[in-house]
This record gives structure tokens, sequence and C-alpha cells, in this order.
């Protein structure tokens, strides 16, 4: 298995309880992700992937509790804190035509349909009503709306964004 076929999914934050409960900061665009994953791959600074089972999650707050068959101590569970979690993304559900994962829209070239080069998609961020790209070029950052209005194409196998933007969108063009 390559790094291509992982998503960063979690951040162990720290030990839960005795049992070796982990506290997770969630990355993933939905939690049921890790009640979904039969297997997540931990990562620690000084290790390569390590693969673990899940056993149990659920949803405190913004934190995932997440039980891992492999880990049934708090010792076990402090030696593995600010490790980094992945899942396959074999996991992730199917979208809809003209629907991406987050993940996907990150280094897109964004260009105008005049053919200007916005920059580079840094962040997606959710909004309420829809998502926002950060786009940078140079010291240049730029919020775009993701609207049918704005966003004309995504070409993920060529990594290019179209897309036309409203009056006074767009700094440093």
């Amino acid at each position: 298995m390559s790094a291509e076929d992982l998503l960063l999914i979690g951040k162990i934050t720290k030990p839960h309880g005795i049992r070796g409960k982990l506290k997770v900061y969630s990355y993933a665009e939905s939690p049921e992700i890790f009640n979904d994953a039969q297997i997540l791959y931990l990562k620690l600074e000084s290790s390569s992937l390590r693969p673990l089972h899940v056993e149990s999650a659920g949803f405190h707050g913004d934190m995932v509790i997440l039980g891992l068959k492999e880990i049934d101590s708090r010792d076990k569970a402090e030696e593995i804190a600010r490790g980094e979690l992945y899942i396959e993304k074999k996991y992730l559900e199917p979208l809809e035509k003209g629907e991406y994962y987050r993940y996907e829209l990150i280094g897109l070239e964004v260009e105008t349909v005049d053919g200007l080069i916005v920059g580079a998609v840094e962040d997606v961020f959710p909004t309420g009503s829809n998502d926002v790209l950060v786009v940078k070029k140079g010291k240049v950052e730029n919020l775009i709306p993701v609207t049918r209005e704005v966003v004309k194409a995504v070409d993920l196998e060529n990594k290019k964004m179209l897309i036309e933007p409203l009056e006074n969108m767009i700094e440093g063009l």
C-alpha cells in the first residue's frame, strides 16, 4: 500500500479513561468514517505505518472517542498520543458526479475563464451555505466561494480548476 492510498483523518490528542480509549481530533468531513473503517493506520514521528483495528468510535463534542483492539490500557494509549491516523481511501463513500472530497481539491491550480492564473488551492473550509477555497499565489491569498456561479470546471486528472470570478473577487490579477 502506498501513501497515495491513504488519507489523514485524525490526530490522537490523549488517552481517554483507563482502558486504552483515545481522544482523537477528526479531520474527516464526517466523523462517522471512524465507525465505517475496519482498520486505521497509525503514524508516529519515529515509526512506519502500523495497522490498528477499530473496536469502537463514539463522539464527544468535536472529538472522537476511539477504541482500538491493540490498545487496551492507558499506558499503551499514552505511547501513541500525538500520533496521526490514516484510512484507506477505498473506505470513503462514492460521491455524486460534480462532487469532490476536500483532499482532492488541495493543490489544484486555479485559473480564470480568461486564462489568468489565480494560484493553487491551499485549503477548503465550510461556511454553512457553501465551501470556500483558500487560493494562494505568492503572498496573495484569495477566498473563492465554491458555487456553480463561480466554479465552472474541475479537472482532477490535470489538477486544474476553472473559475469565473465575481467582480472584485480576485486580488493581485
